[in-house]
């Protein structure tokens, strides 16, 4: 089994299940990704984050003892936090990831169109898919561990932002669902 690095004080978790249960470590390496886990090496996984409901969760996988080990540690090699989250998450995908959300942002659709709500239906459409994309990838660190250049943090200000101005266009519009499609019926009074 691999060593596991502290990342700031907190919980840790590595799985090693024999490659002849290919289904298990499949199911496994799928929740450790969906409980936001950074792939480290070959069988080393971290987590900023306390491994207590992790455990419970894992348990109900029905794992051998022998092929699935959690830990907390820390290091001892002179390793940093930093080194160990570069290794473990992908932040130029997770960045690339926020930056097209961002280019999705500057499409809101003008209150001029005559068939903004249509568009604005669809723009929201994206930006939640969009939106969920990005926080598939991004293992949400603490703002301690967060790399240079990341632009999650930013991003999320400008969402904000602009959910804040989609919602107050759609309150300026009056809009008719009777057939299940928005349509524009003009400015409240």
């Amino acid at each position: 089994m691999g060593e596991i690095q502290r990342l700031s004080g907190a919980g840790r978790g590595t799985k090693d299940a024999p490659e002849t249960a290919r289904r298990l470590r499949n199911n496994l390496r799928e929740k450790l990704r969906k409980e936001r886990f950074g792939y480290l090496q070959d069988s080393v996984w971290v987590s900023p984050d306390s491994l207590v409901l992790i455990q419970h969760t894992l348990k109900k996988i029905a794992i051998d003892p022998e092929g699935l080990a959690l830990f907390e540690a820390t290091t001892c090699g002179g390793e940093r936090p930093s080194d160990i989250v570069n290794g473990a998450w992908d932040f130029d995908e997770i960045n690339a990831c926020y930056r097209k959300y961002s280019m999705h942002l500057d499409e809101l659709p003008s209150e001029e169109r005559c068939d903004f709500p249509e568009q604005l239906r669809r723009w929201i459409e994206q930006e939640r898919r969009l939106w969920f994309n990005c926080l598939e990838k991004d293992p949400l660190l603490p703002v301690v561990l967060l790399p240079p250049g990341y632009v999650g943090r930013n991003v999320h200000k400008r969402r904000q932002k602009m959910m804040r101005q989609a919602g107050k266009a759609m309150t300026n519009v009056r809009t008719d669902f009777s057939d299940g499609r928005p349509k524009n019926r003009g400015p409240r009074v």
